[in-house]
């Protein structure tokens, strides 16, 4: 055999058996995980939460959402898990970027916000000047049809409750969203932050933040609108 083809010869047969094999791409996988099914939104309420590869606290982490983060909710597991005096599930969710893994379900809050709502267009600001937080606040413009939910702070005591317009006093119980009660002391640090201690035995919190050129109050992740607030002046 000639020489010189006896070279090609031996180096092509190197090349065939030494070449790597080839890895399968994850770009076909990514897409498919970005078409993910998802039935609802929900809005994370703790200031930071956990996502983990598996529906465990042991899970790795992969991520984590901030405060008023939303994630699409794909579904629920079947073993409850205590944390933090909550008892839920883990949620198996799905992240705006397209991170998929599984969150506690004790923060993650049904919410009809959608990533197109104001409240992540307009973004809120956190407030840092002096501002009077006194007066009755209510949750939603009153309707006849459907439950409100007022806050009313005086120099010395928080009132939280919940009623049918137009009496703001009933005995209903809300069944798949118990409401908390408080009516006593509260902290305020004049400027940024409310704790209010219920009758449950937990701390709602609040905080007042800039929202569309107005300075408001804020908790859970909903933001009041400073227009339905009432002056103590005004009240019966």
């Amino acid at each position: 055999m000639n020489k010189n083809y006896l070279n090609i010869f031996i180096t092509l047969t190197i090349i065939l058996f030494c070449k790597k094999p080839i890895q399968k791409s994850t770009i076909n996988n990514d897409k498919e995980e970005s078409k993910i099914e998802y039935s609802e939104y929900k809005k994370n309420i703790a200031s930071k939460l956990i996502i983990r590869d598996k529906p465990d606290i042991s899970g790795k982490q992969i991520a984590y959402l901030n405060k008023c983060d939303l994630v699409k909710f794909i579904s629920e597991e079947q073993n409850i898990v205590k944390i933090d005096d909550l008892e839920f599930p883990f949620y198996k969710i799905q992240t705006l970027d397209g991170i998929t893994g599984y969150a506690y379900g004790g923060y993650l809050w049904h919410t009809t916000l959608t990533p197109d709502s104001d409240f992540y267009k307009s973004k809120y600001v956190l407030n840092k000047a002096p501002f009077n937080i006194l007066g009755k606040w209510k949750q939603y413009p009153d309707d006849e049809k459907e439950l409100n939910y007022y806050y009313i702070f005086t120099k010395d005591t928080a009132t939280l409750d919940y009623y049918f317009p137009p009496e703001e006093e009933t005995d209903f119980t809300p069944s798949r969203d118990p409401h908390e009660y408080a009516k006593g002391p509260y902290t305020y640090d004049g400027c940024c932050e409310i704790n209010v201690p219920l009758e449950s035995g937990k701390n709602l919190k609040f905080n007042v933040v800039k929202f569309k050129g107005e300075t408001t109050l804020m908790t859970n992740c909903f933001i009041f609108d400073p227009k339905l607030k009432e002056e103590l002046s005004d009240l019966k």
